[in-house]
């Protein structure tokens, strides 16, 4: 990869750049980066403060360039570059026209920071959860998800860990089910 980037760099300093900002966000996807991890690589990357909205669920985050946290902020002007990504905003706190790397700086930063605050505040539930909640057991579960069994089970552990508690056993699967019918009554009330 290294080479690549070098051997693209010799050619389109801008296109070298963009590689190294996908691999960047590959990185902290893989990761499980969080949203604040996220802006401060947007900030750092873009040389100037960032900031991310997400009015719905209530969420302001703010980063300077330096990669320190700063949530007091000015109104944001309308000729700074942003993208969207659903009801999440990204915006770079910089006037002018945004150059090609700040455009997929922003592009892979809203993708990550939507990706994330699905993750972490329950927008999205892993479809593992949803089918072991609508089967009989771990081995149906993978059948109908076209996974094999160990697979399900490594998704499981991890969603485990996240909410810490076993949704494997009789309770927890109780559990789980009420979940997911508590949230299907919140999102269709009627």
């Amino acid at each position: 990869m290294r080479e690549l980037v070098g051997r693209l760099a010799a050619l389109d300093p801008d296109a070298s750049a963009a590689v190294q900002v996908i691999a960047y966000f590959d990185r902290l996807a893989e990761g499980r980066a969080g949203v604040e991890a996220t802006v401060r690589g947007v900030a750092v990357l873009a040389g100037c403060a960032a900031r991310l909205v997400d009015e719905e669920r209530g969420v302001f985050l703010r980063v300077l360039a330096d990669g320190h946290r700063d949530d007091h902020a000015d109104p944001p002007s309308d000729e700074w570059p942003r993208r969207r990504a659903g009801d999440v905003e990204l915006v770079l706190e910089k006037a002018g026209s945004p150059s090609p790397v700040d455009l997929m700086v922003l592009e892979r930063g809203v993708a990550l920071a939507r990706d994330v605050l699905d993750r972490t505040r329950g927008r999205a539930p892993d479809p593992a959860l949803v089918e072991l909640g609508a089967s009989t057991s771990l081995r149906t579960a993978a059948t109908q998800m076209n996974l094999h069994h160990s697979t399900l089970v490594d998704r499981l552990g991890r969603a485990e860990q996240l909410l810490g508690w076993d949704v494997r056993d009789p309770g927890g699967r109780f559990r789980l089910q009420l979940a997911f019918a508590l949230r299907r009554l919140h999102a269709h009330p009627e």
